[in-house]
């Protein structure tokens, strides 16, 4: 998705997805998505943070809003995303955050502000499945790689390819 295009962050009840489209980025759009939801559901068991927003560029042509763009959709509206829901079901009731991250490892060349978003997305989810790991909520990321970088060696077992 492009910058500025409507972001999907899915809230999950038991057997029933509601993908509504809001810009995650837009803290009273993120609480009312959440409020919403409990009025219609009830609960809140999981929530998948899929939404990003990026462009190629090289660092040094990537202007100032650009590169807010990128951390505000990528970062910022995961963490308004999974504060929302914290404080308004999973405190009490527990439940399951995944946030996609990206394969920034070893750099991101041509996305430095992705890369700088999703790695800050990955201490965030590390940051959070500690604070709040007491009230029963897991956090966890997922980097979704091509499969041009995996391989399947002679046990049949997947392994990453370096990238040298």
């Amino acid at each position: 998705m492009g910058l500025g295009s409507p972001l999907v962050f899915p809230i999950v009840t038991t057997g029933v997805l509601t993908p509504p489209r809001l810009a995650s980025c837009l803290w009273e759009q993120v609480e009312s998505m959440v409020k919403t939801t409990l009025n219609i559901y009830n609960r809140i068991d999981f929530l998948i943070n899929n939404g990003g927003g990026q462009f190629p560029s090289p660092s040094e042509e990537i202007s100032a809003k650009g590169w807010n763009a990128v951390v505000e959709t990528n970062l910022t509206g995961t963490f308004y995303c999974c504060k929302a829901v914290y404080n308004a079901w999973m405190k009490e009731h527990g439940g399951a955050i995944v946030n996609i991250i990206a394969d920034m490892w070893k750099g991101f060349p041509g996305m430095a502000h992705t890369g700088a978003a999703r790695a800050a997305v990955d201490n965030l989810t590390k940051s959070l499945a500690i604070e709040w790991a007491h009230t029963g909520v897991r956090i966890n990321s997922v980097c979704p790689v091509s499969m041009g970088d995996l391989c399947v060696d002679t046990t049949g077992c997947y392994r990453t390819l370096s990238r040298g």
